[in-house]
């Protein structure tokens, strides 16, 4: 009952997800956008989480029709983004407890088909 009406936590408004990319023959680039509008931390409504979001980019060359390398770049902005929070308001002691999506993070891969 104490929560009747109210909005579930951590269910935002909107959520989304786009990933266009561009290829030629030889190479393919693009860019994920993901992101959140803001939501309430918890059932009774008395602290929301900040949307967000994020931009990822990838690259791909093709040298041969065998070979394939690719570099990705996680959050690429290096944004910081509320996941969760499960602190239902904020303490006190001004710390709570949540999580948080990663910084950048670059990765470089290469594939071989035979």
């Amino acid at each position: 009952a104490a929560v009747a009406g109210k909005v579930p936590r951590r269910q935002p408004d909107f959520i989304y997800q786009v990933t266009p990319q561009f290829e030629l023959e030889k190479v393919t680039v693009g860019a994920n956008v993901t992101g959140s509008t803001n939501s309430w931390v918890q059932d009774n409504n008395l602290m929301k989480m900040p949307g967000y979001t994020l931009v990822s980019a990838f690259a791909q060359y093709r040298p041969t029709e065998r070979v394939q390398l690719m570099l990705n770049v996680d959050n690429l902005f290096d944004k910081v983004a509320f996941i969760e929070i499960t602190t239902p308001s904020v303490p006190a002691n001004g710390i709570g407890v949540g999580r948080a999506a990663n910084g950048r993070t670059i990765s470089m891969s290469a594939r071989m088909n035979f």
